[in-house]
């Protein structure tokens, strides 16, 4: 699981392979290092440890009792990426118990929101019903409000096979079931992002073309 790490999320991550050429020792994962760290002052100290780091994605629990160590890995609970699932684990009524302040229900849940990010599951550059589950786990999670992929405006602004269609409202209906499905959930808009719609004007604006026309988000 180290190795696949390492070759297949590490790689990916901006300026990692640079970091490797100016590194004099192989770099390590934050779980790696901190279980290390656990280890190092249970020999020194002499005691049993147990510590909790909490990621983005994931949450790490370690342990070192009598020598031995031990490390349990919780993939969907995090404080940024994968947040929704801990209030949907969790349950709002006990969130609310440790939030030091006054704060309804409704406005908590309308604090988390899940950001854009390419999921590439597209049929035919249309919305389907992987899209549909995917979005309306969120919603049920608690995000209140979700933004989608990039949704190009132009041939130019196309960066993966999954991005959606650019040149026509064939989208509309489909986005319009995705968007019916966060809002029975629970969740309270669903957005596009339009990034990419930039990318294509500076495009165009390169190659002397006109430029594109961002399209009204109809599937809001």
């Amino acid at each position: 699981i180290h190795d696949l790490f390492l070759e297949h999320v590490m790689q990916q991550a901006p300026g990692y392979k640079k970091l490797m050429e100016m590194a004099g020792a192989p770099i390590m994962p934050t779980p790696a290092a901190v279980g290390l760290i656990m280890e190092a002052i249970a020999k020194r100290e002499h005691l049993n440890l147990i510590g909790v780091d909490i990621g983005g994605a994931t949450t790490d629990v370690f342990s070192v009792f009598d020598g031995l160590f031990n490390r349990t890995v919780s993939a969907n609970l995090g404080m940024s990426y994968s947040v929704s699932n801990v209030l949907a684990e969790a349950g709002l009524a006990n969130i609310m118990r440790w939030v030091p302040f006054t704060i309804d229900e409704q406005t908590l849940r309308n604090r988390i929101n899940f950001g854009a990010h390419t999921a590439n599951m597209s049929v035919n550059g249309l919305p389907g019903e992987r899209h549909r589950r995917y979005y309306e786990e969120r919603a049920r999670g608690g995000a209140a409000m979700i933004v989608v992929e990039p949704v190009p405006v132009h041939r130019t602004a196309v960066l993966t096979r999954g991005n959606f269609l650019h040149s026509t409202d064939e989208i509309i209906p489909h986005f319009r079931k995705v968007t019916d499905a966060v809002h029975a959930a629970g969740g309270a808009k669903l957005d596009a992002n339009p990034g990419v719609a930039r990318i294509g004007q500076r495009a165009l604006r390169r190659l002397g073309g006109d430029e594109a026309e961002e399209p009204e988000p109809a599937h809001r």
